[in-house]
């Protein structure tokens, strides 16, 4: 994702830049608050070259406007995204030809949801200052976001050409092969439909658990990694946002899946456990996801997959700014990995729905009608239980 005047979006998985410097002649003090400001990462994305922009104020209006790029930074900060578009947008009047302002009011368009509205901002402050080569990755996550891969692989593409060997270059190419998955998914599954099931089926074959494995033994680490060993920082209340994601999904199924807790991993069927550490993700290959859902299956004749078993990994700290995660970002993490683990194969191209394919401030810690109406058509021939069987 985009920081203020720098920085992209946490959906390519390396570390922020520092910002870029803000220099001011007059009142110091607001430059270096400015500053202090704006090297805040609100949202984490590829690193990109460090060089230095300065923004020096030369006349009553560019002062004015000047002011009210700090003022809106205060907002961004203190998430206030719509009251700081407000302020942005008038900045970007009195100032049309700065691109920082441009560039702070396509991460507010951003935060708010107004996708086509941050890239034609993006696309405002590159114009103005070619070298802002954050923009174009910027550009791209925001189509990333709103599901449309063919653009945001032109655009990651873009910046491959001009900057083959900048740090973040490997990951971007490894951002493009998974984008490319998904714009094959994006022409068998349309966003719009009832639900995403061709997404996540192979020639309409779904990999599901068998019938008779129901209830399934679930098995939840109690802050505990793979290796048994506590995980610093782990909240108890993360045990129960797990928990309550898995119950959503039951419902999802109108209780044609059940499950118990067991008390012994070697019992479990979905095996839980929790991580600090983001280098797990990378080496599993994992681009843009939270956690990762490890599931072993078996193919049948008839080209159906059953699942065996499944080991969920929950990374507990923001993959790039290794922050804690906020109880909605773990319960967002808890529906995605575990509707994974029962049979979610693939991902939807709706920014809406829980398995989007990338982190998106569109997505609710909540399923949507059609996460819901996915999984059941998975299960559809499946029995209902009683409720607590």
């Amino acid at each position: 994702m985009v920081q203020i005047v720098g920085e992209r979006f946490r959906h390519c998985p390396t570390a922020p830049h520092d910002i870029t410097k803000l220099a001011r002649k007059k009142n110091n003090r607001i430059s270096t608050l400015l500053k202090a400001m704006l090297t805040l990462a609100l949202l984490a994305a590829p690193a990109c070259a460090k060089r230095e922009v300065k923004l020096s104020p030369q006349t009553p209006t560019q002062e004015q406007a000047f002011e009210m790029l700090v003022r809106g930074t205060h907002l961004l900060r203190d998430k206030k995204p719509f009251q700081a578009k407000k302020t942005l947008i008038q900045a970007a009047q009195l100032w049309p030809q700065s691109a920082p302002i441009h560039y702070n009011l396509g991460f507010c368009f951003h935060e708010c949801g107004e996708y086509d509205s941050a890239i034609h901002e993006f696309q405002t402050a590159l114009q103005i200052d070619p070298r802002m080569s954050d923009c174009v990755i910027n550009i791209a996550n925001c189509y990333q976001m709103q599901g449309r891969a063919k653009e945001a692989v032109d655009w990651f593409e873009s910046y491959l050409k001009k900057h083959p060997r900048e740090t973040e270059s490997e990951e971007i190419r490894g951002m493009i092969r998974s984008l490319k998955q998904y714009e094959h998914d994006q022409v068998l599954s349309d966003p719009n439909t009832p639900d995403y099931y061709q997404s996540i089926t192979e020639s309409g074959k779904p990999k599901r658990w068998p019938l008779s494995r129901l209830p399934l033994k679930v098995f939840i680490s109690n802050g505990n990694d793979e290796h048994g060993q506590p995980v610093p920082g782990f909240r108890e209340e993360f045990n129960y946002l797990l928990l309550n994601s898995l119950d959503d999904w039951v419902k999802a199924s109108q209780n044609r899946l059940s499950y118990r807790v067991v008390t012994d991993a070697n019992q479990a069927d979905i095996w839980c456990t929790w991580t600090n550490d983001p280098a797990f993700l990378r080496e599993a290959g994992n681009k843009v996801e939270q956690g990762a859902a490890h599931v072993s299956s078996v193919t049948l004749p008839d080209g159906s997959r059953l699942i065996q078993n499944v080991h969920v990994v929950i990374l507990i700290i923001a993959r790039e700014s290794q922050k804690p995660l906020t109880s909605d970002e773990m319960r967002m993490t808890c529906l995605h990995e575990l509707g994974h683990a029962l049979g979610m194969a693939g991902h939807s191209t709706n920014n809406r729905d829980v398995m989007f394919f990338s982190e998106a401030p569109s997505v609710w810690p909540a399923l949507t009608k059609r996460d819901k109406a996915t999984l059941l058509h998975v299960y559809q021939d499946y029995p209902p239980r009683a409720p607590g069987l």
